[in-house]
């Protein structure tokens, strides 16, 4: 069974496109499905599981790409599953970058941080190999120097001076 072949050809562009921005290919999804459970949001599931057609399932498996964004977003749980298979559009971060990543704080960031990133766009964060999430990545010169604002979900977060690691900030 092809890994795309539930969607629509406009459905399946946004999967390529979306996985290729960081370096990915459709071999990230083997035995895997994607299906569009509603309007916004395409799923991800194994290929093994068969979702009813009537009634129409709200999800089966894990939301993967919200589709209504001026540019396709990959969810913080597809990137985590996936994210170890990227290599484009990457953000390394510092213990204590990643503690206020963590923590949904914007980072300014020096020339170099960013991996293949162009001015603006999503890059996939990552702290000691672990990829932690998304975030947007503004450069602020030719140079590369930057801003990263995190998309780390705010019901994982952790409040303001408070590490994920559990020492102080």
């Amino acid at each position: 069974m092809d890994v795309l072949s539930e969607l629509t050809p406009e459905d399946a562009e946004h999967v390529v496109r979306a996985l290729g921005r960081f370096g990915m290919g459709l071999e990230v999804l083997e035995a895997r499905a994607v299906f569009r459970a509603n309007n916004k949001t395409l799923w991800l599931k194994s290929a093994s599981i068969v979702a009813p057609k009537s009634p129409s399932p709200d999800g089966c498996g894990i939301p993967f790409l919200h589709t209504t964004m001026a540019a396709p977003k990959l969810t913080t749980t597809a990137v985590m599953l996936l994210g170890r298979n990227a290599t484009a559009h990457l953000v390394a971060l510092s213990r204590e970058d990643a503690a206020a990543y963590m923590s949904r704080e914007t980072l300014e960031l020096p020339a170099g941080r960013v991996e293949g990133a162009e001015r603006t766009g999503y890059v996939l964060v990552r702290h000691d190999g672990i990829t932690l999430g998304l975030g947007l990545w503004r450069a602020r010169d030719v140079e590369g120097a930057g801003v990263l604002e995190s998309y780390f979900p705010k019901w994982l977060a952790n409040g303001a001076g408070v590490s994920a690691f559990g020492d102080s900030r």
